[in-house]
């Protein structure tokens, strides 16, 4: 009789338990997400805290959208001349049309002759 109420009492006790460390483990989940968070704003405050800066600005305009200062000197370095990879891709372009509009001619010869000798 005794084991049968033992055994009736961990019968009763498994939900619970499994239930407690379902929400405990779930728990630590958002807790986790929590710090991230955190973390993620941290970060944007700090950048927004950069974006107030006046030289930070001036920085950012400089070096991603080529701004000058006046009386800057600049410089452009043209890469065009022969053998640069501007000039090959030139050359391969129209070296691709010429073959391009090279076969377009042929097939349509080749295809007349086939017409002409199908009559």
């Amino acid at each position: 009789m005794l084991s049968i109420l033992v055994i009736g009492v961990v019968l009763l006790l498994i939900l619970p338990v499994s239930n407690y460390l379902h929400q405990k483990s779930q728990i630590d989940q958002l807790q986790q997400q929590i710090a991230d968070r955190k973390q993620q704003i941290s970060k944007l405050t700090d950048k927004n805290q950069l974006l107030d800066d006046p030289t930070y600005i001036k920085a950012q305009a400089r070096e991603r959208l080529n701004y000058v200062l006046p009386g800057d000197k600049v410089y452009v370095v043209s890469n065009n001349g022969p053998g640069s990879p501007t000039d090959t891709k030139k050359k391969k372009t129209a070296k691709e049309k010429k073959k391009q509009a090279g076969s377009a001619l042929t097939d349509l010869a080749k295809s007349i002759e086939e017409a002409d000798k199908g009559k």
